[in-house]
């Protein structure tokens, strides 16, 4: 936060967004809150089907390239003084990995967590101080099914994160979310989620709590990963959608108790506060776009990235609560992830 005359301003942030099927491939996008400002440009740099982004303190930012045969780029700036100006530093094969379609950063334990959706398996990659990549994946695979004959004919892994229990891996094709030893990678007990939810993302709420959003299901799931049970199940939207509702990110406000789901087919933002043991529906608004596919939250807006028209948008936020209205708006052709960068040093 800076300080002007007028009084205490809140100073702009930078994201980097990814497009998976459009070029350029990653941009660079600066968010200026006092004024409700976009500013926008592409990055020259090739990358293959950029599914997902995570960002290291050091300044590296991570692409998981949504293909068969998995890969990995690590990104750090360029020596140029443009704002989008990046350039890949290493690339990673991920055997065994198929269609790796998350990556988070474990900064605990200073390592990269990667799941597959092709064949629901997760990579792990060590780092180094730096951030650079210390070693070759480490990867464990899994079994198991569902009852959707289509999506759930296998295993299909869709988020992964550090949990005080374990590696928590969300398994959309065998409705649950896996427990792993953070070690060896042995899985433990699972934790079993309805049949037909097919969990996506997952927020950890702390206190051995998870919220998960159910994208075959079009659910929201809370659910106790220390008692492994389901303790409460919300619908994701209200609105009658064909059946073809499918929520995607879940992101957690710690300091209001609430969480927030996009739903696409819906296009809407649903907010559920967390009432003990109970999810209770908040309000549900529209995304701003076509199919919201990724959800940040940032001081007093809620910025959501849409894949089916590209739409970058800032939705104010009233005591935590999204709004209907657009604050600002942006396009980012094919986006599909928006990721917050660190202070540049």
């Amino acid at each position: 936060m800076s300080t002007t005359a007028g009084g205490p301003t809140v100073a702009s942030s930078e994201f980097a967004v990814c497009a998976m099927s459009e070029r350029p491939a990653l941009w660079t996008l600066v968010w200026h809150p006092e004024t409700e400002r976009w500013e926008a440009r592409g990055a020259a740099v090739a990358l293959d089907r950029p599914f997902a982004l995570a960002a290291h303190p050091s300044g590296s930012l991570y692409a998981a390239g949504l293909t068969p045969e998995g890969a990995l780029h690590r990104l750090t700036r360029g020596p140029g003084d443009g704002a989008a100006d990046w350039v890949v530093r290493q690339s990673l094969a991920l055997p065994g990995v198929e269609l790796p379609c998350r990556v988070r950063f474990d900064a605990a334990s200073r390592r990269l967590l990667i799941p597959g959706y092709g064949n629901g398996a997760l990579g792990v990659v060590d780092l180094d101080r730096d951030g650079g990549f210390a070693a070759a994946a480490r990867v464990a695979a899994f079994t198991g099914g569902g009852p959707d004959p289509e999506r759930q004919d296998g295993p299909h892994a869709h988020d992964a994160l550090a949990l005080a229990a374990g590696i928590g891996v969300t398994d959309l094709g065998a409705d649950v979310l896996r427990i792993l030893d953070p070690t060896t990678l042995a899985e433990r007990a699972p934790l079993e989620l309805p049949a037909g939810t097919g969990p996506r993302h997952v927020a950890d709420l702390g206190g051995g709590r998870v919220a998960l959003s159910g994208e075959l299901g079009s659910t929201l799931v809370l659910a106790s990963v220390t008692e492994r049970r389901v303790l409460d199940v919300l619908p994701a939207t209200a609105h009658g959608s064909g059946g073809s509702n499918a929520p995607s990110t879940v992101v957690h406000d710690p300091v209001r108790g609430l969480v927030h789901v996009a739903n696409r087919g819906a296009d809407t933002i649903l907010t559920a506060r967390i009432d003990g043991d109970r999810l209770v529906r908040v309000s549900e608004v529209p995304g701003g776009g076509s199919r919201p596919e990724h959800l940040v939250l940032t001081g007093r807006h809620l910025l959501a990235v849409h894949s089916a028209d590209g739409a970058v948008v800032a939705l104010r936020l009233r005591d935590g609560v999204p709004t209907a209205e657009v604050a600002a708006e942006t396009r980012v052709p094919g986006a599909i992830w928006i990721e917050p960068l660190p202070p540049r040093r």
